[in-house]
């Protein structure tokens, strides 16, 4: 499916988003009674941008578009999805679609008019260590390792020391190492996830670590902050 190779190639240029199941696909594509849902491609068919699925509305505030999806993967898909909802501007007073808290995409609007309705952060526990970070995915242009030395309270077999060893874009966990880095279960979650740095996670207490581990932890967890376009 040509959706699901354009999210997948965006799903690796972010943290945070899903490896949907067909069930969030069908949500996304269903609609809802007494509408209608729209799709169209970006860019040409043997060189694809992107995409934008969306759907219209009408309520007391006034006719809007809501994105059910979308991905853009170059400058020209950006400006391209923005020109083409607001070629709607004559028919429709708002714009709504999920995105990152600090969304690149409002940088291209002449005026910064986009305003944020809510925001809600998710709830992640880490439950195998080793497993986490080996299917984290990492930037390929990193080579670093991490000598972590995790505590957890309810899960025995993720206490004790590991080395995180990152090159290519892939991970692998051996036990043991020195334990430059020492958090808990609860520290590790916003690292993994990129949510925080290494040196804000260290000022909130929820870390201590040597100059070398900060360094490679900042190396090897650095990117985007996280967000996901889906909700469950």
């Amino acid at each position: 499916m040509y959706w699901v190779r354009r999210c997948s190639h965006q799903a690796r240029l972010n943290n945070g988003l899903l490896d949907r199941h067909q069930g969030l696909w069908q949500r996304i594509s269903r609609p809802d009674e007494n509408e209608a849902v729209y799709a169209y491609l970006i860019g040409y068919a043997d060189q694809p941008q992107g995409y934008i699925i969306f759907s219209q509305h009408q309520n007391q505030d006034g006719s809007s578009i809501r994105l059910r999806d979308w991905t853009v993967l170059t400058t020209a898909a950006a400006q391209t999805l923005w020109s083409f909802l607001a070629n709607h501007r004559s028919q429709i007073k708002y714009v709504r679609w999920r995105g990152s808290a600090n969304d690149s995409l409002t940088l291209l609007l002449p005026e910064q008019t986009a305003k944020q309705k809510s925001a809600k952060r998710w709830m992640l526990r880490v439950i195998n260590v080793s497993t986490a970070l080996e299917k984290r995915g990492y930037s390929p242009g990193i080579q670093a390792e991490l000598h972590l030395e995790i505590q957890d309270d309810l899960l025995a077999e993720n206490n004790g020391r590991f080395i995180l060893s990152v090159a290519n874009g892939r991970g692998e966990v051996t036990s043991g190492g020195k334990g430059e880095m020492k958090l808990d279960i609860k520290g590790l979650a916003p690292l993994y996830t990129g949510l925080f740095t290494p040196q804000q996670l260290q000022l909130a207490g929820q870390l201590d670590a040597t100059e070398t581990a900060m360094s490679a932890a900042t190396q090897i967890f650095a990117g985007a902050s996280p967000w996901m376009a889906d909700f469950f």
